[in-house]
């Protein structure tokens, strides 16, 4: 079953895992727990938006988009660096992506 979203709110939040790497993380509020998506097509300039915001506060977007059926694999920071693996999240890939005001 592939999930496709329309008009959807949700908020990006950026995860660091390494010095300068990135992961951003799509999330939509729902009634019973967060439910959490990995953009494959976010665009740069969205990017730089969201780093440039203030983590206790994340951008909140409207977006479009389907599922991919494929996993992302997630990294969190180690010790040395390096980042490791955490698990996985859905794909999804965007038709569109706004700011919310």
């Amino acid at each position: 079953m592939v999930r496709t979203y329309t008009n959807a709110e949700g908020v990006l939040i950026v995860s660091v895992y390494s010095r300068g790497a990135y992961q951003y993380i799509l999330v939509m509020p729902d009634a019973t727990a967060k439910t959490r998506y990995y953009p494959v097509n976010l665009s740069d300039s969205l990017k730089e938006q969201a780093r440039k915001t203030d983590p206790a506060t994340p951008l909140q977007v409207r977006f479009s988009g389907r599922l991919t059926g494929k996993k992302e694999i997630l990294k969190q920071a180690t010790a040395n660096d390096a980042g490791e693996a955490a698990g996985e999240l859905p794909q999804i890939k965007l038709t569109s992506i706004s700011v919310r005001k």
